[in-house]
């Protein structure tokens, strides 16, 4: 019996000592993530693996075989000379900044065994060219494939549900189909993917999130899912997009969503109530808006872009010509309503107007004459520059101390954009 204790506690301890130690077997260190299933975590050592690694299923410490079952956070954070990894198909998880920053690794084998994949696990990997995402994996995790220029290609597995913020943030994809699966692209999950042409969004997807596509400078063709609700600001700010159809799944459009891109034409859904500022801010080709007839929401008239109510001016298409007499029942002037409208000449503004806002004159370079009636209590930022050659005449005596300061004038940091002349006391 006394034999039988003492073999016990040997047995224990042994148990204990393998269990509490992290070691290494050439230039891999394990570390024991569950000793009664005898599993362990793997990652480099202070000698970095170089070359090509295969890393093995299975280790053995001190005659105790154990699986290798997932990539230590960080454990290959660095290993710059590493060309190509193979992960063998007992490992579930993939540790946080796993294979950061290793800037040669060209080539990795991910088995369907994955099923999570850590935040900014590739993370700098600038030259690996493909990588094969398991339809195990549920989340791609944020930073995930953060700087990967040399990935062209990626499919997404129907397993994804979520893409989180910077997923594939200043990638080098060509084009991407989100699945049906995915219910959410997060803030800034695509942005900076210059080279990207064409993304198809699938049908379950409810919300893109802010900066999602922001900065894809070369895309040009999108398909919006029929389950989007939320387009989030900027979601597509600076994009070569040529037109969009906004779905009518669609109730919010946030801030400069449509920006700076190089539409022709937008179709807006039935279902949009909520528009922020600037959505198709400096699209300066827009000649056309399309309004479904089924929104009650906002109304169109000559082309033009109101509230229900007809009391918020929104958007102005570019090609308006000539002169435009804005509706007596209008109050707002909104943001950027008229920015880029070249080839207007002049303006007339009721006296219901109130409120003028930021750039709603930006640059109509054609205008040359506009008057504000004294019912305007307030103008935004930069609302006539770029307008050189308009005059503007102004029924109050002097500035109104709630007219912004530049409201004529924006200094920028080479030259000064001026605004047309101001003629006050105009009756």
């Amino acid at each position: 019996m006394k034999r039988f204790i003492v073999l016990c506690l040997t047995a224990m301890l042994a148990l204990h000592a393998w269990a509490q130690t992290t070691f290494t077997v050439g230039h891999l260190k394990y570390t024991v993530t569950n000793s009664a299933r005898h599993e362990v975590a793997v990652g480099a050592t202070e000698t970095k693996p170089v070359g090509n690694l295969t890393i093995p299923s299975t280790v053995k410490n001190n005659g105790v075989s154990c699986t290798v079952t997932s990539i230590s956070d960080n454990g290959f954070n660095g290993c710059s000379e590493l060309t190509s990894v193979s992960i063998p198909n007992s490992v579930t998880n993939i540790g946080c900044s796993a294979f950061r920053n290793c800037k040669i690794l060209t080539t990795i084998v991910i088995p369907e065994s994955v099923k999570s994949i850590g935040n900014s696990a590739f993370d700098g990997c600038s030259s690996l060219k493909s990588v094969n995402i398991p339809n195990s994996v549920s989340v791609i995790s944020y930073n995930s494939f953060y700087g990967c220029k040399s990935i062209s290609s990626i499919t997404i597995p129907e397993s994804v549900t979520i893409i989180e913020w910077g997923a594939f943030y200043m990638n080098g994809l060509k084009t991407i189909t989100i699945p049906n699966s995915v219910k959410n692209i997060g803030a800034s999950a695509f942005e900076y993917c210059d080279s990207l042409t064409s993304v198809v969004i699938g049908n379950s997807v409810k919300n893109i999130g802010e900066r999602a596509f922001c900065n894809c400078h070369n895309l040009r063709s999108l398909c919006l899912g029929n389950s989007v609700e939320v387009i989030d600001k900027m979601a597509f700010w600076s994009s070569n997009l040529v037109s969009v159809t906004i779905p009518n799944s669609v109730t919010t459009i946030g801030d400069g969503a449509f920006s700076w891109c190089n539409l022709s034409s937008v179709n807006i859904g039935k279902s949009v109530a909520n528009m922020g500022s600037g959505v198709f801010e400096r699209s300066r080709r827009l000649r056309k808006i399309t309004l479904n007839g089924e929104n009650s929401n906002f109304v169109l008239e000559d082309g033009v872009l109101f509230n229900k109510d007809k009391t918020i001016l929104i958007l102005c298409p570019k090609g308006k010509t000539g002169a435009y007499k804005i509706p007596n029942t209008v109050k707002i002037i909104e943001y950027d309503a008229f920015g880029n409208c070249e080839y207007l000449t002049s303006v007339i503004i009721p006296n219901s107007v109130e409120e003028i806002n930021t750039h709603a004159f930006y640059y109509c370079e054609n205008l040359t004459s506009v008057n504000i009636p004294a019912s305007v209590t307030r103008i935004g930022k930069g609302v006539f520059v770029g307008c050189t050659t308009a005059t503007i005449n102004c029924e109050v005596a002097e500035k109104p101390e709630e007219w912004e300061s530049g409201w004529n004038d924006e200094y920028f940091e080479e030259y000064v954009a001026e605004g047309g002349k101001v003629v006050w006391g105009v009756k």
